[in-house]
């Protein structure tokens, strides 16, 4: 199973729901409302949440029916905090997640933004602070992490930014040059990473890394082996 998938699935399984409602847009286009019973909403061994979506659902082949009408579920599926905001967005063709999947903090702003086809993340995901501000961009490709990778601190300068892919799902695997960065926004250290290492993680420097200080001076660099060990230090 797909992280986003599993991601999406393992909340639904987690919600809670006193007094869950769902209404026709219209005749094929449905939305679904249920009532998150906190924040986290992680608590999908209870067996009083997985009653509540097997109200209106079941899964087959990682594929969504509607109880009612054993149709694949097309729609919305929206879930708020007790407080009436809305907690996650789910779209759904067919009874698998299709186009954005948007969930939000508790004070309203975007948590995440996934965009998906068929069940599979594709092409750019977001992730986001509190504050609004954007936290991370990454490019998925049929579910795996494979592309352009920018992450940001919480005052929306650039922390770090490079190529990463992934050959499972949950995966991180930084390719290609990389640059990281101080919170004044200038270079901290640059460098290759490349495949190695005793885990096979992937994630070992190699060649010539360069350090600077927060003024972006250069004060360092090391030669790092294929296998991320120091090879000569000046």
């Amino acid at each position: 199973m797909n992280e986003i998938y599993f991601y999406i699935v393992f909340w639904l399984l987690s919600i809670y729901n006193n007094n869950s409602d769902y209404k026709y847009i219209d005749m094929k286009k449905k939305e679904i409302i249920l009532v998150a019973s906190n924040e986290a909403g992680y608590h999908m061994l209870d067996p009083m949440f997985q009653n509540k979506f097997d109200e209106y659902f079941y899964l087959e082949n990682e594929i969504i029916f509607l109880k009612e009408t054993q149709d694949k579920y097309s729609g919305i599926i929206k879930v708020i905090y007790s407080n009436g905001k809305t907690c996650s967005i789910w779209n759904y063709e067919y009874g698998m997640q299709n186009g954005e999947q948007i969930l939000f903090y508790e004070n309203g702003e975007k948590l995440s933004l996934f965009n998906v086809v068929n069940n599979l993340g594709e092409g750019k995901q977001y992730n986001f602070y509190e504050n609004g501000k954007l936290k991370r961009m990454y490019t998925m490709k049929k579910g795996k992490k494979a592309g352009n990778c920018i992450n940001y601190y919480r005052n929306g300068e650039k922390e770090s930014e490079g190529y990463m892919f992934a050959d499972e799902p949950s995966n991180e695997i930084k390719k290609s040059h990389w640059i990281y960065y101080y919170e004044n926004g200038k270079k901290k250290e640059e460098g290759e990473w490349g495949p190695g290492g005793r885990h096979g993680d992937g994630n070992v420097p190699i060649g010539i890394w360069k350090y600077y200080d927060e003024r972006g001076k250069l004060i360092k660099s090391i030669e790092y082996d294929s296998l991320g060990r120091v090879k000569n230090a000046n």
